[in-house]
């Protein structure tokens, strides 16, 4: 009977019966007896919104502590990297950026030219510091209107002399130099200041910039007072006169330590385990090389090479095993090629079942000895004369303010009745600093020097 009643209603009945029945339905809905049944539910719904939302926040924030700090961190860099006269680097903001610059243009003919400004202390001497600092802001704005902004690392690299890492050719370097000079002499032209520039083609990417930087500086200096040559090219002949007039005194090493420097270098199965330490004597070379065959007495080969002396003049190198002149003479090619003495080097090798031939055994003990080299740390041993000044306390901050800007290294001082400073110089520019402290004192000043000895400095 109730499906024939069903049955009778019209669509139009159905669909009103449906309708009264879902509203009958809300209005017996109770929020609250929603929120009874579902409490669990609610609950852990609730509390993982909440503990969303915290997330959310706290990932912002150390998301925003993190930019700022890497923010705060650039900046630190930036300001420890720049020179805050002329706004361009400074000699070791230089140095970073140099070695980034050279790695991006791995491929590319570089160079480094290295600008002397000549007679820059009658700037001073004319018009003050005011002016001469004003001076120094002109150069490095307008080197870098010459040179440009791309493909450049422009540097006040010390004092008055300037560097420059460039990708242009001696011609286009040339040009820009002589529209330089044109530029400084429009700015001073009550002044004889004139510039001496030197060029560095860098061919041997493994010396330091240091080196480079020291090579471009020979080349300015050759022509220096000559007025009618402006730019040199460095070139061989430049380091054997440096090399003559320093007679030796200075050479490379690697800093002592009491541990040997490991490295690595695997191919065809073949491992090549390096080690390289610092030594002064044959004895201490012998013994370092057997220490690492007794260590690694299960390698088929324990091959060696070492440079002793101020003068690299002992030198010796060991195949042990190896074909003849395919391991021990391309380990001391490459100490020899780093200009490093003092230095023991001993490539071990694990044989790996394929053989590498004369060609790949060279290649390949000569890269495992580089790869130890450069691993190491790096120190030139460069001497140094102790110059002792006494002065009056009025002198103090005009001396100190000299020794910082001719970057003069210095120990710690004497404060009595007069104060002594120590300072530390290459020894042929010792008399010219007893001058220039004459000049700068009014002769109100003692001197006495002490003895030369060796620094160790970072290549």
């Amino acid at each position: 009977m109730i499906n024939k009643s069903i049955g009778s209603l019209s669509s139009q009945d159905e669909e009103n019966i449906i309708r009264q029945y879902s509203i009958n339905l809300l209005k017996s809905f109770s929020i609250w007896e929603f929120m009874e049944k579902y409490r669990y539910q609610i609950v852990c719904i609730l509390i993982f919104l909440v503990a969303l939302t915290i997330l959310v926040i706290v990932n912002n924030r150390h998301r925003t502590q993190m930019q700022v700090e890497a923010a705060a961190q650039e900046a630190y860099r930036c300001r420890m990297e720049t020179d805050e006269l002329t706004g361009l680097l400074n000699k070791e903001g230089f140095y970073q950026r140099g070695r980034e610059f050279l790695e991006k243009h791995s491929e590319a003919d570089a160079r480094i030219v290295y600008i002397n400004i000549e007679n820059f202390k009658l700037v001073n001497d004319l018009f003050g510091e005011d002016a001469g600092d004003g001076f120094l802001k002109f150069i490095g704005l307008e080197l870098e209107k010459i040179f440009g902004r791309i493909d450049i690392v422009s540097s006040r690299y010390e004092a008055d002399h300037f560097v420059i890492l460039t990708l242009d050719n001696e011609d286009r370097i040339q040009a820009k130099i002589n529209h330089f000079c044109n530029r400084i002499r429009d700015y001073y032209l009550k002044t004889t200041v004139e510039i001496s520039a030197g060029i560095y083609e860098i061919r041997d990417r493994s010396k330091s910039l240091r080196i480079m930087c020291d090579r471009a500086h020979l080349a300015a200096d050759s022509i220096k007072k000559n007025h009618m040559i402006q730019v040199a090219v460095y070139d061989d002949t430049h380091r054997k006169k440096l090399i003559q007039e320093a007679n030796m005194n200075c050479y490379r090493t690697i800093r002592e330590t009491d541990d040997s420097v490991e490295t690595l270098y695997e191919i065809q199965k073949s491992r090549f385990i390096t080690h390289i330490r610092h030594v002064e004597t044959e004895e201490e070379a012998r013994s370092f090389i057997q220490a690492m065959k007794k260590q690694y007495f299960d390698a088929r080969h324990n091959c060696s090479a070492y440079v002793l002396g101020e003068r690299a003049d002992k030198q010796k190198s060991n195949d042990d095993g190896e074909p003849g002149g395919t391991a021990g003479n391309p380990i001391l090619e490459a100490i020899k090629k780093n200009e490093l003495t003092d230095v023991v080097i001993v490539v071990t090798r694990y044989f790996g079942g394929i053989k590498l031939g004369a060609g790949g055994l060279i290649r390949a003990y000569g890269h495992a000895a580089v790869l130890g080299i450069e691993a190491a740390t790096r120190i030139e041993m460069t001497p140094f004369t102790a110059l002792h000044v006494t002065i009056g306390y009025d002198l103090l901050a005009t001396v100190e303010h000299w020794i910082r800007q001719q970057e003069i290294r210095t120990e710690e001082a004497d404060y009595a009745e007069h104060v002594t400073l120590h300072l530390l110089l290459p020894p042929e520019e010792v008399e010219a600093r007893l001058t220039e402290l004459q000049d700068l004192t009014s002769a109100n000043f003692q001197a006495e020097k002490g003895e030369t000895r060796r620094i160790a400095l970072p290549c």
